[in-house]
C-alpha cells in the first residue's frame, strides 16, 4: 500500500512532508486501515490512492520502542490509560511510523506513535 502511495505522489510531483501513517478503521477476522503519507499539497485521486485527511483535535498519543509484533501492547497501554483519565476515544486510532526499517535494520530501534483521537473534555 505504501509503494502505491509514493508512485501516486511521484506522478503528481508531490514529496511526503512527514512520517507514513496506517489508520484502523477496523480489526479482527477483517482489518479495514488506510495508509498513507502526510503532504503539504492536495493531491487527486490516482487509481487505489485518494486524498483524505486524519482529523485534528486532542489527541492520546504514545511512543512505542521496538517491533511492529508488540503494537498490541502500547495500544493496550493507551487504552487503560484513556479509561483511567476518564477520557474517552473519538474515532479509529493510527500508527505514525517515525522509524524508516529500510534505514534502520534493527527493530528493537523502531518508533511508532500510536495516536487516539480523544473527545475534548
Amino acid at each position: 500500500m505504501f509503494q502505491a502511495v509514493r508512485e501516486a505522489l511521484a506522478k503528481q510531483g508531490i514529496e511526503a512532508d512527514g512520517a507514513p501513517f496506517v489508520r484502523y478503521h477496523a480489526t479482527g477476522e477483517v482489518i479495514d486501515l488506510e495508509a498513507g503519507a502526510m503532504v503539504g499539497t492536495p493531491i487527486s485521486a490516482d487509481g487505489g490512492v485518494k486524498p483524505g485527511e486524519l482529523p485534528a483535535g486532542p489527541a492520546a498519543i504514545a511512543v512505542h520502542a521496538g517491533p511492529y509484533e508488540t503494537l498490541g501492547d502500547t495500544y493496550a497501554a493507551v487504552e487503560r490509560w484513556l479509561e483511567a483519565s476518564g477520557h474517552t476515544s473519538n474515532g479509529d486510532p493510527w500508527e505514525l511510523y517515525i522509524t524508516d526499517p529500510s534505514a534502520e535494520p534493527d527493530p528493537l530501534r523502531w518508533l511508532t506513535e500510536v495516536i487516539y483521537p480523544v473527545k475534548p473534555s
